[in-house]
């Protein structure tokens, strides 16, 4: 599936993610929400998942327009002016993990 599931603003994701692996995500940023601060929010029950975003789908590893590898409990990645479109997002199993990945403007 190249889309991703669709990450709604405010509306926390679960999930599960094995070591090297991807999941993908994507949000739709109306233009009336353009130029505002977007904020995506990952954090860790367990494992050391990171986040990776693009305006392009699929974002990964090497293939990316912002990320975050934090090691502790949360990986946030904010971007101060986003415009309109679509993000995609890219959780990566740096480790297995289970997290909650949150989008909020």
């Amino acid at each position: 599936m190249l889309a991703g599931t669709l990450l709604e603003k405010g509306v926390a994701r679960s999930g599960m993610i094995g070591q090297g692996n991807y999941k993908y995500y994507k949000l739709q940023l109306a233009c009336v929400e353009a130029a505002q601060a977007l904020t995506f929010t990952l954090t860790a029950s367990n494992g050391n998942p990171d986040v990776y975003v693009s305006r392009e789908p699929r974002p990964t590893t090497s293939l990316y327009a912002f990320k975050s590898e934090a090691t502790d409990a949360a990986d946030v990645i904010g971007i101060p002016s986003a415009g309109a479109g679509t993000y995609y997002v890219g959780v990566y199993g740096a480790a297995t993990a289970t997290f909650e990945l949150r989008a909020n403007t």
